[in-house]
């Protein structure tokens, strides 16, 4: 007598034991400042035979590339941020990595890729160094361009004044260029070359023709603060 027998055989793939680690990993996120590179190791073990380590995998990143099996079982990749813009703002990204084997299965792993802004110095990022700097100068700006309108306000006879009265105080000789033309010689400069064009001189006319120019001599008398109204 021959029987017939129908056997339903299903055949379950192998669970894979994943050892994930990353620089600043915590949890599933990883943290990073702009410009490190960040990299990821993933070690793969076959929990049904003792363990074993797994070759040959293929791992993915979906936000880069493909790892790299280092040694027996171990799987690393390189994950370059500096082309990553975080000058203004932190960067998040969220990614998965991807594990093939034939007969092997294991669930994508999620992580999430925080990159941080750009720093100048460590914990201290360039952003804020560039606007605290920014501002110092700002306001050095200001002030100075303050000081500049105001001197710029000041009469040219003020000026003057002020620096014959501190040349004074100092016992020092007063410069020509602060002293100023007499009346007849004032009238000479403005209007000596239209009486020169007539045939005539004004400086003889007023009297002061062949006359030098005197400097103001040099005074040992210390000079009295000014009066409210006076010069």
């Amino acid at each position: 007598e021959v029987r017939n027998a129908f056997i339903t055989l299903t055949i379950s793939k192998r669970p894979i034991t994943v050892d994930f680690a990353a620089t600043g990993l915590s949890g599933n996120r990883i943290n990073v400042v702009q410009g490190d590179n960040i990299n990821i190791r993933i070690t793969l073990y076959d929990p049904t035979n003792g363990s074993q380590l797994l070759t040959n995998a293929n791992v993915t990143l979906n936000l880069g590339g493909s790892f790299n099996e280092i040694s027996a079982g171990v799987y690393e990749y390189n994950y370059p941020t500096s082309n990553i813009d975080a000058f203004f703002t932190p960067k998040t990204l969220t990614g998965q990595i991807s594990i093939e084997k034939e007969n092997y299965e294991v669930n994508p792993i999620s992580i999430t890729i925080v990159v941080g802004m750009t720093e100048i110095f460590p914990g201290f990022p360039l952003l804020y160094f560039i606007l605290i700097v920014g501002g110092i100068a700002a306001i050095v700006g200001s002030l100075v361009t303050y000081r500049v309108i105001q001197q710029a306000r000041i009469p040219t006879f003020v000026k003057k004044v002020k620096k014959m009265k501190k040349d004074i105080k100092s016992k020092k000789t007063i410069s020509d260029s602060l002293l100023y033309p007499s009346k007849d010689e004032y009238i000479i400069k403005q209007l000596g070359d239209r009486w020169d064009m007539l045939g005539l001189s004004l400086k003889k006319v007023l009297g002061i023709e062949g006359n030098k120019k005197k400097k103001l001599p040099e005074t040992t008398g210390e000079f009295k603060d000014l009066k409210g109204g006076e010069v």
